[in-house]
């Protein structure tokens, strides 16, 4: 960072006796000393932001099993309706971070940077969805082979993929941003497998309990 160098106090121009200024040494945020600051508590607890996504995309997913094994919901159409909605989500991503980076930004609130209030608008709905995917079931009984069971879960794949997609970019862009530097990007990345295997025992648990 050339622009960012001034001479050291005995006037020197020669480059070993430039230093850096005083207060570009405290942004510690920007990485410019190779590392953001945080603490291994701290990283974790960001890298445990991917845990109600992940979590929640898993809940829904396994769903599909229960609607067909349980409540009598046809299979072919099921595996249509997600084949369907395994094509649409990944087209899902670009949408959700062209939305997120425009200019000027769609949701601005103060103090709260790009990503959060994407992730913090998004948050909340995902968790009713989960909530209301297993209703079936539990409030009313349909009958076997239902339509209404193929467009309950067609509607909460659709609503919950959108959810999904803006969260996780969300949390990836925060991460690329914050954590810079490789070495420190890899052990994020490792606490987010932690993260990952962590979500996947919590979406069996609609499963164990409603079984």
């Amino acid at each position: 960072f050339p622009d960012l160098l001034v001479p050291s106090n005995d006037g020197s121009l020669h480059g070993t006796q430039w230093s850096t200024p005083q207060h570009i040494k405290n942004l510690r945020s920007i990485g410019l000393a190779g590392s953001s600051g945080h603490t291994t508590g701290r990283r974790a607890r960001f890298a445990f932001g991917a845990f109600g996504p992940y979590t929640a995309a898993l809940v829904i997913l396994f769903a599909k099993e229960m609607y067909v094994l349980k409540l009598g919901a046809n299979a072919e159409r099921l595996s249509l309706i997600t084949a369907v909605w395994s094509m649409t989500f990944p087209l899902m991503y670009p949408v959700a971070g062209a939305l997120m980076d425009r200019e000027p930004s769609l949701l601005a609130f103060a103090r709260c940077g790009r990503r959060a209030p994407w992730f913090l608008i998004h948050i909340l709905p995902l968790a009713l969805i989960v909530a209301v995917v297993y209703l079936p079931g539990l409030l009313w009984t349909p009958g076997s082979g239902s339509l209404m069971l193929d467009v309950w879960l067609a509607v909460n794949l659709t609503l919950s993929a959108w959810c999904v997609t803006v969260l996780l970019n969300a949390w990836e862009s925060a991460r690329a941003e914050i954590y810079p530097f490789k070495d420190e990007r890899v052990l994020v990345s490792g606490l987010e497998k932690i993260v990952g295997a962590l979500a996947f025992g919590a979406a069996f648990l609609p499963q164990m309990l409603l079984w």
